[in-house]
């Protein structure tokens, strides 16, 4: 199955922007200097675009649970087991 093709991001259009390719095509994949870049982003003073990426909608009253079985490795214990510790 081909996943669907995304329209360039805005972003790309900003000075030194440079695309992705593969599944990241339509971002930029960096704006000229990728390490300098990646240290603003551990600092929290840069952003990282997720435009091609999709958003995952769920509700319903075990919404909460169901994520967190799927995402984590946090074991399910019983009420009644105590938990651990």
């Amino acid at each position: 199955m081909t996943p669907p093709t995304a329209s360039a991001s805005a972003l790309l259009d900003l000075p030194g922007a440079v695309q992705a390719t593969g599944l990241d095509a339509g971002v930029a994949a960096h704006y000229g200097n990728p390490m300098i870049e990646q240290r603003h982003l551990l600092a929290g003073e840069a952003i990282v675009d997720l435009s091609n990426r999709a958003v995952l909608g769920v509700s319903g009253p075990d919404r909460l649970t169901w994520l967190n079985s799927i995402t984590s490795q946090e074991p399910a214990v019983p009420p009644q087991a105590g938990g651990f510790g």
